[in-house]
């Protein structure tokens, strides 16, 4: 397995072009009990062939990068360390001969090596489901909504990651390739169940007209049937496979492709609760304790602005295909199609059947400056229904804290 990895001068000056010179320090630590190094870099040159070169000497280039190759031992699983130092040489030509100059502090390079690539997220958000609209004394909303915090534990698997075949005469991401992702997810969720429903208090609104002119008493609560926002504790996992659209220069790329999701569902709120939504109070029962939720469709994602997410490069042999190992977490998604949600049985009088539609529009726009894993606010929208069917809104908001991963050291 190769790994290419960039060290990198910073310019600091702006009369024409410098000479560079990149040591690494300690070098004999980069090699195999064998004697083989672990790491070598490129002369400028021909692109094609450019000349490789070990690191025992400092490497004098005109240019503020240079390109190395990493080879992990054989079934090494750990973090590989060393460090470099780049000198502004004084020097007007190229050459492998010492330079002398300005030579900048010690740069570190970690590497891990890992048999596969995991993205750890814990994320917590504020659920609010919306009710219908309030009904008149006596009558029950079709939809009850409320706001509640969810809490989901996300392992993220990169099984087929972006990818080019020099062997085809492409040499980088910049032409289209394919990704796929395996997802398990855990937690507290918040779902649409279907409950029976009676009302234990009047509507504050028709308080006041309780009694009619004669003196009659208001008609006693009824019973109905509705979907109401219930906890649930879910475990399930996902598989989308996407088309990878050629990648920015900032680290960004486009993925379009398909989804598969499934979750089974445990009710943690009791067989009865009280709840309250549209100015009533409502006394809820449910008649089962787990369900299972479905989706297959669409989704549109735009990964995160990461400068150094195409700087790490893997190849497993001269003839194979040059890939990205690195995961990144995504900025903005869009999710569309089929759902089936076997909670919403039995709720034919309602019109509202488990075989329905859903949209989800989610955001994590901005990385909070300075905290470790990319942790970043989230914003999103879910929308669900079919036809002729009562909708289902929830707005998400909440933290996405990936930095429980990059704490326990498992996510990347």
């Amino acid at each position: 397995m190769t790994t290419t990895i960039f060290l990198k001068a910073t310019e600091d000056a702006a009369d024409g072009s410098p000479i560079w010179a990149f040591r690494v320090l300690h070098p004999e630590a980069l090699k195999d009990p064998s004697g083989q190094p672990r790491l070598e870099c490129y002369l400028p040159g021909n692109p094609a062939n450019p000349p490789k070169v070990g690191v025992e000497k400092p490497i004098t280039i005109n240019q503020l990068t240079l390109r190395c190759e990493y080879h992990p031992p054989v079934r090494f699983a750990d973090n590989d360390v060393f460090e470099y130092d780049v000198t502004r040489c004084d020097a007007t030509s190229t050459g492998q001969a010492a330079c002398v100059g300005t030579t900048s502090a010690p740069a570190k390079v970690t590497i891990s090596v890992k048999p596969r690539g995991l993205r750890w997220e814990i994320v917590t958000n504020a659920n609010q489901s919306v009710s219908s609209d309030a009904p008149a004394n006596g009558n029950i909303p079709t939809t009850l909504g409320k706001t509640s915090q969810d809490v989901t534990l996300t392992l993220d698997w990169v099984f087929r990651n972006p990818q080019y075949a020099p062997s085809n005469d492409e040499s980088d991401v910049g032409v289209s390739t394919f990704d796929g992702h395996f997802a398990f997810k855990t937690g507290l969720t918040t779902k649409g169940e279907g409950v029976t429903a009676t009302p234990l208090a009047p509507a504050a609104s028709s308080a006041a007209g309780a009694s009619t002119a004669s003196g009659a008493a208001a008609p006693p609560p009824t019973t109905s049937q509705a979907v109401a926002a219930k906890r649930q504790f879910s475990t399930g996992a996902e598989v989308n496979y996407n088309w990878v659209l050629p990648a920015t220069s900032s680290g960004a790329f486009l993925e379009i492709g398909g989804l598969a999701r499934g979750s089974i569902d445990v009710d943690v709120e009791g067989t009865t609760t009280n709840q309250e939504a549209a100015e009533q109070v409502f006394k809820l029962a449910r008649s089962g304790a787990a369900s299972f939720t479905g989706e297959i469709g669409g989704r549109v994602t735009l990964k995160q602005y990461h400068d150094d997410m195409f700087d790490m490069r893997v190849q497993r042999g001269p003839d194979k295909a040059v890939y990205y190992p690195k995961n990144s977490d995504d900025f903005l998604t869009a999710e569309f199609g089929y759902q089936r949600n076997t909670a919403l049985s039995g709720l034919d009088a309602l019109g509202v059947t488990p075989n329905r539609y859903f949209v989800r529009i989610i955001a994590t726009p901005v990385e909070i400056p300075n905290a470790p894993g990319h942790t970043k606010p989230m914003i999103g929208v879910e929308l669900t229904g079919g036809s002729n069917q009562p909708k289902g809104v929830k707005i998400l908001y909440g933290v996405d804290l990936s930095a429980i991963g990059r704490a326990l050291g498992i996510g990347q």
